[in-house]
C-alpha cells in the first residue's frame, strides 16, 4: 500500500530539497511528508497562512518557530 504524500509537497522547500541537504531531505520526507503530515510544523503553518508564506528555512520539527512566525504574520 502506497503512503499518501503531503498536499504541499510540490511546493515545499524541504520536500524538494531546496533548504536542506538531499540526505536530510529524504529523512524528513520519510518522517513528515508521507502519511500523516500533522506532525510537521511546515504543514501546520501552510494550513494556517498558505504554503507560499512558509519560510524556506523552517524545518518540520520547528513548531515554536512556526508559532512565532504565525504570530508575526497576523
Amino acid at each position: 500500500m502506497a503512503s499518501a504524500t503531503c498536499e504541499f509537497s510540490s511546493r515545499c522547500a524541504v520536500f524538494l530539497g531546496r533548504s536542506v541537504r538531499a540526505d536530510v531531505a529524504m529523512r524528513y520526507r520519510d518522517h513528515y511528508c508521507m502519511g500523516d503530515c500533522s506532525a510537521c510544523a511546515r504543514w501546520a503553518l501552510a494550513i494556517a497562512i498558505g504554503i507560499d508564506e512558509v519560510p524556506d528555512g523552517l524545518l518540520p520539527y520547528q513548531h515554536e518557530r512556526a508559532d512565532e512566525y504565525l504570530i508575526q504574520a497576523v
